[in-house]
């Protein structure tokens, strides 16, 4: 009897054995269950889209207000320094140029609210420009408007930088391998920042001395450098800052030391957002990557939703597929979602 009662007992404890170590083995790894992905959402019939001002690089953008009747959008390009273009700062009603302390400039506007402001300490413009002579073409290629804030607001929204318009980027741009991006504040949406899809080059070729977005241009924006994503970098190009001229607009940047070059987001923990999180979210929605938080609501539900979508567009596109937000993902996401480029 003592024989037959051992090996029910080993029997005992190596199956309270195998009990525990079925308990200590972990949970097996269950794989998600594939959504299916959203439907693409048509963007604006007329290809503008409303972008978050208070966020970097849209918050470097901001509006030059003239004597408080009118205003144009101005670009800063560093700390204190904003590009604009020259009929935003003449007064036509009374045929005079704007004084220095009629202007004012406000960045990252959007609505109720801005980043940051200051007023105008000096400005130059360019010198070839006639105010009376109209849409010329001496006007058109020299537009330019370089004005000094008093206040280096820059730190807090972050500038654009710069690159020359020449032969090499015309080329890109006609190959497709750069794109303009105009954005600003348009007549009849005044209170936000509209980025126009869709806008080829008019005058586009290798050997032009000059280009202009091919899409509406409006009051405030003709003769402003076009902006460009070209390099993974969203910059404002002009061909007028390879002009060694001692009246172009290469001479008046060398002057004050700025030359071409990256831009600079906002400092940290300055108000503005350094990266561009609601208009990638904007564009991943419409173009069928991500589900939007609530319908009518173009951000996404949270951080992981958006890092997964972001992959997915990454594999597609066949970038490496980080799921991270950045600039140069702007940059394609935009790509992306244009119509075929209009060039004449």
């Amino acid at each position: 009897m003592r024989l037959g009662r051992a090996p029910r007992a080993l029997v005992v404890v190596v199956a309270l054995l195998t009990a525990c170590a079925e308990r200590e083995r972990p949970p097996p790894t269950v794989e998600p269950v594939p959504q299916a992905a959203p439907a693409p959402i048509p963007f604006p019939p007329d290809g503008r889209v409303i972008v978050e001002a208070r966020e970097y690089p849209w918050s470097a953008l901001g509006r030059v207000n003239t004597g408080g009747r009118g205003y144009c959008t101005g670009i800063l390009i560093s700390a204190s320094h904003v590009l604009a273009s020259a009929p935003c700062l003449y007064n036509s009603i009374e045929g005079r140029w704007w004084h220095e302390s009629e202007l004012h400039f406000v960045a990252g506007y959007q609505r109720d609210s801005w980043l940051a402001n200051s007023p105008v300490r000096a400005y130059r413009k360019a010198p070839a420009y006639d105010p009376r002579a109209g849409a010329s073409l001496g006007n058109v290629a020299n537009s330019w408007a370089l004005i000094t804030l008093a206040k280096p607001i820059g730190r807090e929204t972050g500038w654009l930088g710069l690159q020359a318009l020449d032969q090499d980027l015309r080329r890109r741009i006609l190959l497709g391998e750069a794109q303009v991006v105009p954005a600003g504040y348009r007549r009849g949406r005044q209170h936000v920042i509209l980025l126009n899809l869709g806008c080829g080059l008019a005058g586009a070729v290798a050997t032009a001395s000059y280009i202009q977005p091919n899409c509406a241009v409006l009051p405030g924006d003709a003769g402003a450098p076009p902006l460009v994503f070209s390099g993974d970098t969203l910059r404002l190009a002009s061909e007028q800052m390879a002009n060694a001229g001692p009246s172009s607009l290469g001479a008046a940047l060398r002057q004050i030391g700025i030359a071409p070059g990256p831009g600079r987001g906002p400092r940290p923990g300055a108000s503005a957002v350094p990266l561009p999180l609601a208009t990638i979210d904007y564009f991943l929605i419409h173009l069928g990557y991500l589900a939007p938080a609530a319908e009518g609501d173009f951000r996404a539900p949270d951080a992981a939703a958006r890092a997964a979508a972001i992959r997915q567009f990454q594999s597609r596109t066949g970038l490496p597929a980080d799921g991270q937000p950045s600039l140069s993902l702007l940059g394609y996401l935009i790509w992306a979602a244009q119509p075929p480029p209009v060039v004449g």
